[in-house]
């Protein structure tokens, strides 16, 4: 290196000895010389022509030149400029020294250095002996260089300085490199070296490298491995050779390391004195995943001898652990090697192998004490040893493996040991070997070679013969005989086939086989083959099967065949390398056959084709193949409609002409087929009648209400029966129909030139249980056009319907209208690339026009890059969403960046529909998600300001938020809505995937309402909100208050299940309401359960943690007809679990005060009694109830038959007309799980006491008693009464603590006859009685009766005191101011 640059700074040395000896010159001569001679000897030095720069002067740096070029030369292309060139000469030094001492200085330096043929950058002239002057020069950089090799990535060199002292023979470089470009811009190499040559040479190195970019390298030398796509290093390194003796020092860390397939994130390497160590590194292998450690040393350098230590290398359980010699000669031990089965495709315990090898015989000892793979557990265990010599005997090779099934009790067999041994004998050669194959195909040879000829013999059982060809498949076992004398040889062989196949096509039969010279018979259960030969030429086959058969006889040169009737079945056949499937059909057709060269001709059609559960109608081929060149024509009728017809024209691996024509094909089943190709499918098994169940589905004889009924019922079943979807917004691939035209066309001159042109034009449909659905109106239109190899293409399509893209992903189903793109393709010159410009044709989102300003697509070898730009609705602004996407989505260099500033994103609420309106504010995006698609970190934030919206009917205003997206977590700033009086504020941290501890968002409600078609409350309390956003989950405690939740119990319809065991003894029944309890009820699921659980939604990933939900106070639970109720209620739930069907819930809802109406009763709730409702998890989402609720009704009911009524008048005398509506207090209670409510475990008891069947009579009687009797408006007033009745009612019972009841109810009523001879013989007559009465306390009540459709009776108000069950007084005081008593007492018998 030294004698290199003393050449380059051999002339600048000389001026500087030219100042220093006094010699001066004029400036307009004496300054031209020097420049010319200055030139002359730059160019001498550099072998390179030179163009020095003008002189500009002398400063303080001495002479400056001006631009200075040093052109290529003869011997290299390699070039460099220099915008200004310094020579300042060092007088004081010089003379100090004893010796020439000049600066020089180099600015704006530019250098583009070229290889020669010999591979040199830069040729010198050979100084032929010349004794170097004394001369010491400095050369520093006035600022940054830059240089590049051979055209490769530019280099960046700053604060670089080169001290040379030639008499010394010392030279002194250090300066600072980075490659321009590539990594980030504190990349950098710094270098100091001091080299000393001549008797002691020395060399001293060191290295600074920061975030170095491994790939740039590449650009310094072309012995720089290609294969290492990234990388970064990272270390100080200082290497020391002085005399024999290398050292070095100092530690390197390589980061992100890619080399092909390996990869590793972090390489620490350590190097000390004569040792270079490896510290414990990741690494990966495909899906492989370890580490590695070794540790080399040297004596004097590492060329003279290199010794490794230890190698350590491990992933998951298996261990490689190694040492030896690598320099100058290769001789490794095997210490240790611990190999996962699962390296080799089988399970189990890790392979062990220990061995060396050297002087020509390698040894190996293995063992495997557990192995499983598809045929079974087996251990392994043995040793491979190989020798040849020219010795006795010729060849040895010895592989002793021994298998032994664990699972099995048979005796331990060899693995594919093979020990062949070639020994000589005075008169013969002896070979004689054995092996096995397979773990299972013993074979055996045994042969005498003798100057009278070969005998020889060889047997082979259970041969896979995909062991011989990978197209082959099927078991071979025969014998081979060979009596080779010199004047008659003779062949034979017996063998059989146990399933044979060629290719994807396979017979599925046991095969017997005899072959001698001249004939060949094969048969089967259902096949027999018979083939005549003649040498190695067929003279006729005939194939019988059935009745049909299969005949190849000769013809001319040639030969002709012919099919009739010749059955496919049982052939099978595999496609892809999928499990051969059954292949059915008829084959008839006849042609011609040629085997010298390859002919088949003719015409052959198969009827009803079928392969598995791919069938179709029929399948015509016409045409010839006349090797390498062929003629085909096919018509293909697919099963239902369409056609396709197919013609092809060409060689094989020559010119091609392939035309085809589809017309009415349907794209769904296309797109099935293709997929079923794609994956190993298996054959479809077929169902019986049975399996249908007891289901009936005749109902054409029924009514139009009957059948729309039985439709409904098979829906839900279905619904049941149909496994749950969980790909949400998604359209599953049996679902597309449609029909479709396409022509397609492939020429060339050979298989690389192939050139594909497509057109296709359709319409595509949904399959719905009662109608299809169109995805669009227009027709999708697609082109395509450019080569199946290397080159550019174009492709178009048009009409795409949106809805299709929920084959691949899900898609709101509110989207409407369809794609349009255009794009091309580049195949070949490195990775592919791509390009697509997508458009929007009458797109709408929700009813919103929806517009792609910007669709660009673009793939550049192994990234994607999009610049997409949406605008939705009456938006101003868009949403932009801009990056490159890796396509290994563990790949670093992922960076998405979407934005939207304004209304942009306001359009996204139309996902809504009309629950959700938004009418003012800005809403703001940035997002940066960086680093790999599979784990990527994002930076950003969302803004909402002055936001205002009406949600479900409900106003909510002032909505202000502020969200950071802070590498792995969602920081919430601040949250604040108003909706009224009341409002909601949140803040907090959230991480995106795993939950990191933190306290998630916390939001606190300050009455806040509720204001929806079902609710209209307030809520207050604290919301936490934990977990993730992937598996976010929500706790806190709120207050539901102030308001009314209104239910319907028709949205609950009962579906058809099991029901809870009646006599299932649960431990709620018998709770005191005063200590916990612990509940585990039955699993068995109600038929009310289950429909309460089909109706309630999934919230996708939401769970419930621990959310604790207070009611009240003046929270009311009111249902629409036909059950009117209202209640008052209180209580907690907490509800834990995933947020839908499956949540559990826990805690007590109160009912305080209350009513039911059922027609014409009231139930008013008995304060009295407990009147919960227990939710615990083990009843589901219907609790346990203990419930009580009184009313009063009529004691009398008529009769459906004739007159006969019962009445209390039986027990009890009457003393005025209204009297006879005499009321009797019922009450009705029930205590279980909601599940059991019926009429049979209802409690009803009445006061004063009467039988539950009189009770029931009495509670629904009347009104079927009305109708029954023909006075159906006057129950249809009193149903309308009691409706419009309950509403005022009600407000009257808040103001009387619920005191006051009122009730409208139908009475038979006997006419009072003066004459007592017609007594009983006045028919009865129906009484519209009304009731409002007030509680005054638990025994007295204070009640007025009317009868309003009968003038003829006066109101009258009642008192009445319940002295106890049985015994009461009552007092009436008619409108004419009469007072009568009454005593009444009740006993049964």
């Amino acid at each position: 290196m030294g004698r290199s640059i003393r050449r380059v700074l051999l002339p600048l040395s000389s001026a500087a000895v030219l100042t220093l000896g006094g010699c001066s010159w004029q400036p307009s001569s004496d300054a031209v010389g020097l420049h010319r001679w200055l030139q002359k000897q730059l160019s001498a030095g550099l072998n390179h022509p030179v163009e020095l720069g003008p002189l500009l002067g002398f400063g303080f740096q001495g002479l400056e030149f001006g631009p200075t070029r040093v052109l290529p030369s003869e011997l290299d292309g390699s070039r460099m400029t220099a915008q200004r060139l310094t020579l300042m000469p060092d007088l004081l030094g010089s003379l100090r020294q004893g010796r020439a001492f000049a600066q020089i200085g180099l600015g704006g330096l530019q250098m583009d250095l070229r290889s020669n043929a010999k591979g040199n950058l830069w040729t010198f002239r050979q100084l032929s002996g010349k004794t170097p002057p004394r001369l010491r020069l400095k050369v520093r950089l006035l600022d940054a260089a830059q240089f590049a090799i051979d055209g490769g990535r530019p280099w960046r060199l700053s604060d670089g300085r080169l001290d040379l002292n030639l008499p010394s023979e010392q030279l002194r470089f250090h300066g600072a490199f980075r490659p321009k470009g590539l990594g980030p811009r504190q990349t950098q190499l710094a270098m100091r070296l001091q080299n000393r040559w001549g008797a002691r040479p020395a060399l001293n190195l060191r290295m600074q490298m920061r975030r170095l970019a491994l790939p740039a390298l590449r650009s310094l030398t072309a012995t720089w491995p290609s294969q290492i796509s990234s990388g970064e290093a990272s270390g100080s390194l200082r290497l020391n050779w002085q005399g024999d003796q290398l050292r070095c020092q100092g530690p390197l860390q390589l980061r992100q390391l890619r080399f092909e397939e390996f990869r590793s994130p972090q390489v620490r390497l350590r190097c000390g004195g004569t040792t270079l160590q490896l510290q414990s590194s990741p690494w990966g292998w495909g899906d492989r995943r370890g580490e590695a450690a070794a540790k080399l040393s040297w004596r004097s350098t590492p060329w003279q001898g290199l010794i490794m230590e230890r190698l350590l290398v491990r992933s998951g359980t298996s261990r490689l652990l190694a040492e030896g010699q690598l320099l100058p000669e290769l001789e490794l031990k095997l210490n240790s090697l611990r190999l996962d089965p699962s390296w080799l495709g089988l399970q189990g315990e890790p392979l062990i192998a220990r061995g060396q090898g050297r002087d020509g015989l390698w040894r190996l000892q293995l063992e495997a004490p557990e192995l499983e793979s598809a045929v079974g557990r087996f251990g392994l265990r043995g040793s491979v040893d190989a020798r040849w010599g020219a010795g006795d005997p010729l060849l040895e090779l010895d592989s002793q493996l021994k298998l032994r099934r664990l699972d099995s009790a048979a005796p331990p067999v060899a693995i594919k040991p093979l020990k062949l041994v070639l020994k000589r004998e005075p008169d013969a050669l002896v070979l004689g070997g054995t092996a096995r194959l397979d773990d299972q195909t013993p074979v055996e040879l045994k042969g005498r070679w003798t100057a009278t000829g070969l005998n020889a013999e060889l047997n082979i059982q259970d041969l896979p013969l995909q062991s011989l060809d990978p197209n082959f498949g099927g078991e071979f076992e025969g014998t081979f005989k060979l009596d080779d004398k010199p004047d008659q040889p003779k062949f034979s062989a017996r063998f059989s086939l146990l399933q044979p196949s060629v290719g994807g096509l396979q017979a599925p039969e046991l095969w017997q086989g005899q072959w001698q010279p001249g004939s060949l018979r094969l048969t089967s259960t259902s096949t027999e083959v018979i083939a005549r030969l003649k040498g190695n030429r067929l003279e006729s086959l005939q194939v019988a099967k059935g009745d049909g058969t299969l005949s190849v006889v000769p013809n001319g040169s040639g030969y002709r065949w012919a099919a009739r009737q010749w059955a496919l079945a049982p052939l099978h056949l595999g496609l892809r390398g999928n499990r051969p499937l059954p292949l059915n059909g008829v084959l008839d057709g006849n042609g011609r056959l040629g085997l010298d060269p390859l002919l088949l001709q003719g015409r052959a059609t198969v009827t009803n084709p079928a392969l598995a559960w791919i069938k179709g109608r029929q399948l015509q081929l016409t045409g010839f193949l006349r090797y390498p060149g062929f003629d085909l024509s096919a018509e293909v009728l697919p099963q239902g409609s369409g056609s396709v017809e197919l013609s092809s024209r060409g060689a094989w691996n020559g010119p091609l002409n392939l035309q085809a024509k589809a017309r009415k094909l349907p794209p769904g089943g296309v797109l099935r087929l293709l997929q079923d190709l794609r994956r190993p499918a298996a054959q479809r098994p077929d169902g019986r009648a049975s399996d249908l169940g007891e289901f009936a589905i005749d109902t054409l004889g029924s009514s139009l209400d009957a059948q729309i009924q039985a439709l409904q019922e098979a829906q839900e079943r279905l619904a049941r029966e149909r496994p749950p979807q969980r790909n949400e917004g998604r359209i599953p691939l049996e679902d597309v129909e449609g029909l479709m035209d396409a022509d397609l066309s492939v020429s060339g001159a050979k298989p690389s030139t192939l050139w594909l042109k497509l057109a296709a034009r359709g319409h595509l449909w949904l399959r719905g249980d009662d109608r299809d659905t169109a995805l669009q109106l227009e027709p999708f239109v697609a082109e395509l056009n450019g080569p199946l190899g290397s080159g550019d293409g174009s492709f178009s399509f048009a009409g795409l319907p949106l809805g299709f893209l929920a084959l691949l992903t899900p898609v709101p189903a509110e989207l409407r209208g369809a794609l349009r793109g255009t794009g091309n393709w580049r195949i070949g010159q490195g990775l592919p690339t791509l390009t697509l410009d997508l458009a929007l044709q009458q797109a709408t989102l929700a009813g919103q026009p929806l517009g792609l300003e910007k669709g660009r697509l673009s793939l550049d070898g192994r990234v994607l890059d999009l610049d997409l730009s949406l605008r939705g609705g009456e938006s101003k602004s868009t949403v932009d969403l801009v990056g490159q996407v890796p396509l290994d989505p563990v790949e670093e260099g992922f960076e998405l960046r979407a934005s939207s500033r304004g209304d942009g994103l306001v359009f996204l609420t139309a996902l809504a529909g009309n629950q959700l309106q938004w009418q003012q504010g800005s809403i703001d995006l940035q997002v940066l998600a960086r680093g790999s698609f599979a784990d990527p970190i994002v930076n950003g934030f969302l803004r909402v300001g002055n936001g205002a919206f009406v949600l479900a009917g409900q106003s909510v205003e002032s909505v202000q938020a502020t969200v950071f997206f802070d590498f792995q977590q969602l920081q919430l700033e601040r949250f604040t809505a108003r909706s009224g009086e009341g409002s909601l504020d949140g803040q907090g941290s959230l991480a995106f995937r795993q939950e990191s501890g933190e306290s998630g968002l916390d939001f606190t409600l300050k009455a806040f309402p509720i204001r929806g078609p079902n609710a209209r409350l307030k809520v207050d309390g604290s919301l936490a909100l934990q977990g993730s956003l992937s598996q976010p989950a929500l706790g806190g405690q709120v207050k539901l208050s102030n308001g009314v939740i209104t239910v319907s119990p028709s949205e609950l319809s009962t579906g058809v299940g099991p029901a809870v065991p009646a006599n299932t003894a649960l431990p709620e029944e018998s709770w005191d309401f005063q200590q916990p309890v612990v509940v585990r009820g039955p699993r068995v699921e109600s038929a009310d359960a289950a429909a309460v659980r089909r109706r309630v939604p999934r919230f996708g990933p939401l769970s419930f943690r621990n959310l604790r939900v207070a009611l009240g106070p003046d929270l009311r639970v009111v249902s629409s007809p036909p059950v009117s109720a209202e209640f008052l209620t209180g209580g907690l739930l907490t509800f834990d679990g995933p947020a839908g069907p499956d949540v559990r819930i826990a805690g007590v809802l109160k009912l305080l005060k209350g009513r039911v109406t059922l027609l014409t009763n009231v139930f008013k709730l008995d304060v009295s009694n407990a009147n919960v409702a227990v939710f615990t998890p083990s009843l589901g989402l219907l609790p346990f109830l203990d419930v009580a609720f009184t009313t009063r009704v009529s004691d009398r009911v008529g009769g459906i038959e004739g007159d006969q009524m019962v009445s209390s008048n039986e027990l009890q005398g009457n003393f005025s007309s209204l009297d006879r509506l005499n009321l009797i207090k019922v009450i009705v209670a029930y205590s279980g799980p909601a599940g059991r409510l019926s009429l049979d475990t209802l409690t009803l008891r009445s006061q004063p006491p009467l039988p539950q069947e009189s009770l029931i009579a009495l509670l629904g009687g009347n009104s079927l008693a009305s109708l029954a009797t023909g006075n159906a408006g006057t129950a249809l007033a009193t149903v309308i009464g009691g409706s419009l009745l309950s509403p005022l009612i009600s407000g009257l019972s808040n103001l009387f603590d619920d005191r006051i009841t009122a009730s409208i109810y139908p009475a038979f009523l006997e006419p009072y006859a003066e004459d007592s001879r017609n007594q009983g013989r006045v028919p009865s007559q129906l009484v519209l009685g009304a009731e409002v009465g007030v509680d005054l306390s638990d025994r007295f009540n204070f009640s007025v009766l009317t009868a309003p459709n009968r003038s003829d009776i006066p109101p009258e108000a009642v008192l009445r005191y319940q002295a106890t069950e049985k015994l009461g007084i009552q007092g009436a005081l008619d409108q004419q101011g009469r007072w009568q008593s009454q005593l009444q007492l009740f006993f049964r018998f």
